[in-house]
Order: C-alpha cells, then sequence, then structure tokens
C-alpha cells in the first residue's frame, strides 16, 4: 500500500473518531437541554399548582365566610323571630301574673284586715280555745249587764262548761296563750310580708316587659337575648313557688296545732259524755254520740299525720326548686 493511502487511511479514522465524539457531546447537550425544559415545566407547572392551590384555598375561604354570613343571617332572623314569639308569650305570661298578684294583693288586704279586727282568719273558723275563750269572754260580758239571778246563773253554768275546755287545753299546753300571741304576730307579719311581696314582684314582671320591649325595639336580637328573658322569667317563677310553699307549711305547722287543740277539746267531751251513763235513760243513744266524738278525734289524727307529710313533701319540693333556681344562670 503507497504512503498516500495508509495516511489517508488514517485521516478517515481520525475523522471518524472525532465524528463519534462530536455525536456523543451532541446527544449529551440534548440530554441536557431536554433535562432544562423539564425542570422547567416542572417548576413552571408546580408554580401553578401553587397558584391554583392558593385560589381554591381563598375561594374555601370565600365561602366558608359567605356560609356564616348566611347562617349568621338565618339565625339573627331565626332568633329574632324566636324572641318576636316570646315576646308575645311572655308578656301575656307577666301580665297574667300581675293580674293574679293584684287579686291576691286584695285578698291579703282583707285577711290582714279581718285578722286584725277578729284574731283568726277569715278562711278558717277559730281553733277549740279561741272559741270557748270567746265564749267566756262574751258570757262574762252579759253576766255584768245583766240583774237576774236567774239569768246570771245560766251565764255561770255556761263560763264553767267553756272553762272547762279551755283549762284542759291549757293544762296540757301550758303555753298556749303565749303561743296564739305568737301566731296572731307572726300572722300579721306574713300578710304584710306577702303584700309588699306581691307588689314587688308586680313591679319586676312590669320591667321586665318593658325590658323584652325595649330589647325588641333595638332590632339586635341573640341568642343569649332569648335564654335571658326565658331564664328570668323561670326565676321569677321558681322564687314565688318557693315563697308561695313556704307560707303554706306555716298555715300547715299552725293547722296541725289547731287539730291538736280539737283533740283535746273532744277528750273533754267525750269524758263528760262517758260520766252520764248512770244518768241516761237510753244508753244507745249516748254510745252513739261517743262513737261520734272518737270518730272525731281519730279524723283529726289523720289529719295531723296528713298535714305533715305535706309539710315534708313541699320542704322536699322547695329543696329541689332552690337547686333549680340556682342553677338558673
Amino acid at each position: 500500500m503507497s504512503r498516500f493511502n495508509l495516511n489517508f487511511l488514517f485521516l478517515l479514522i481520525i475523522l471518524f473518531g472525532c465524528n463519534l465524539h462530536h455525536r456523543r457531546n451532541a446527544n449529551k447537550l440534548l440530554v441536557d437541554i431536554e433535562h432544562s425544559v423539564d425542570d422547567f415545566e416542572y417548576a413552571n407547572n408546580k408554580k401553578k399548582l401553587e397558584i391554583e392551590e392558593r385560589e381554591l384555598l381563598e375561594r374555601k375561604e370565600r365561602e366558608l365566610l359567605e356560609r356564616r354570613k348566611r347562617d349568621q343571617l338565618v339565625n339573627e332572623l331565626r332568633y329574632a323571630e324566636e324572641f318576636e314569639w316570646q315576646v308575645q308569650y311572655y308578656t301575656r305570661e307577666y301580665q297574667d301574673e300581675i293580674k293574679r298578684l293584684e287579686k291576691k294583693i286584695e285578698e291579703e288586704i282583707l285577711n290582714l284586715n279581718f285578722f286584725v279586727e277578729n284574731g283568726y282568719k277569715r278562711v278558717r273558723t277559730m281553733n277549740a280555745y279561741q272559741f270557748h275563750q270567746y265564749e267566756i269572754e262574751r258570757l262574762m260580758k252579759e253576766k255584768k249587764e245583766s240583774n237576774s239571778s236567774y239569768y246570771i246563773k245560766l251565764k255561770d253554768d255556761s263560763i264553767k262548761y267553756h272553762k272547762t275546755y279551755t283549762d284542759e287545753i291549757r293544762s296540757r299546753i301550758p303555753n298556749v296563750e303565749s303561743r296564739l300571741i305568737e301566731l296572731k304576730k307572726a300572722n300579721i307579719e306574713r300578710y304584710k310580708a306577702n303584700i309588699e311581696r306581691y307588689k314587688a314582684n308586680i313591679e319586676r314582671y312590669n320591667n321586665e316587659i318593658k325590658r323584652l320591649h325595649e330589647t325588641k325595639g333595638k332590632g339586635l336580637i341573640d341568642k343569649s337575648d332569648v335564654s335571658k328573658f326565658r331564664a328570668e322569667f323561670d326565676k321569677l317563677k321558681y322564687n314565688n313557688m318557693i315563697e308561695e310553699n313556704k307560707n303554706s307549711v306555716e298555715i300547715w305547722k299552725e293547722d296541725i296545732e289547731n287539730c291538736q287543740y280539737s283533740i283535746i277539746s273532744h277528750e273533754v267531751e267525750y269524758n263528760r259524755y262517758n260520766n252520764l251513763k248512770s244518768e241516761v235513760d237510753s244508753l244507745e243513744a249516748l254510745n252513739s254520740r261517743l262513737q261520734e266524738i272518737k270518730n272525731s278525734i281519730e279524723e283529726k289524727k289523720l289529719e295531723i299525720n296528713m298535714l305533715k307529710n305535706r309539710i315534708e313533701e313541699t320542704e322536699l319540693r322547695n329543696k329541689e326548686l332552690k337547686n333549680q333556681y340556682d342553677s338558673i344562670t
């Protein structure tokens, strides 16, 4: 082979090698370009995705805010409607209570005046001791006004008859006189306290009606306004019930004492009739009367037990009402 051919062959080999190297570099450049494009697209897509996510989050926040505003508006309308109903309802309730208390005031004033004048309650009769004591005083007054010895003798016999009862009651209940004075004072104080309490409650009810309409007039009603007036109404109701129950308990305690006076009087009467057995012609009629007295005694004993149970139940009920009252905020 000639020298020229060798040189040409060597040149071809060099050119081929250069071409291979160039193609490798070109391929690498293309790969790098492709990677750069991919990186750019990834970064661009990531940025778009972040923008979309941010826009989505902002849209959700706006929707949530709008939903809350709508809910708030719905609630305000609902509370306003409920409050409107409560204004009408509680206004009627308060007005009914005011009318009831005005009648109670009239009744208590009558009760007070009657009690002060007569010494016993208008809706009840005298107890047994008061009755016999009243009869003794009346007979003694009539005796002083009479000049007839026969008439005076009749009055003395009647006085003796009634003193049998009062003496027996005093022997078993030595403090009966002071107790009756104490009860009279307590009853007068209770009547006066009731009248003042009823007047104060009427004022509170009127104030609540005024406050209801003032709150309604402001036009800004929320849940607290609705529950606040309901709580105030319940507090007034429970307080009135507690005080009325206390009054009832004191009245029932006094009724128990009156029953005890009646039992003693019935026993005196029983002994008096029982001592007549040797003097009467008809034992059947006498025994019938004795049985009636026994029945009256048993009835009074049953009444005492009933009143004691009623007192116990009412005091327990008052504890429950007090707990309910204290739980109201």
